[in-house]
């Protein structure tokens, strides 16, 4: 939603900017007395750059949108996270199994379920974070 509406702001500036060239332009025709021709020709010039302008809004509006398919990126990075955390809790498994299994050192295995809760605990806050990204967009 912050993409649309970052689009159609840019797009309100840009009207807004061919406006006040517009305005300056008919003003500034008038005040040098050129003839009405030029004038006309001048609007006909502008109104032509407004449309292209409207054009070029409207495509930039629809490749944000199609290209802006950031739903599906959050959903593959959160699923990738997710398997990865099973991947860590399972390894956190084998890793007691074999420690009460008496095949690990204590120090051996503090240290590494030590690396898997820290890996464990970043993981589950990236999850957290793409959940509310994936929440954000629909």
């Amino acid at each position: 939603m912050e993409k649309r509406s970052f689009v159609w702001g840019v797009l309100a500036a840009l009207l807004a900017i061919i406006f006040v060239f517009l305005v300056t332009l008919i003003i500034a025709t008038n005040l040098l007395n050129t003839p009405f021709q030029t004038t006309l020709i001048l609007l006909t010039f502008a109104i032509i750059i407004i449309a292209i302008m409207l054009e070029i809004g409207v495509f930039i509006y629809y490749i944000t949108d199609l290209r802006g398919d950031s739903e599906s990126s959050y959903q593959a990075q959160l699923h990738e996270k997710e398997i990865r955390l099973e991947a860590v809790e399972s390894a956190k498994e084998e890793i007691e199994h074999r420690y009460y299994n008496r095949e690990m050192a204590k120090d051996t295995y503090q240290g590494m379920m030590h690396k898997f809760e820290e890996e464990s605990t970043e993981l589950r806050s990236e999850i957290e974070a793409l959940r509310e990204q994936v929440d954000s967009n629909t």
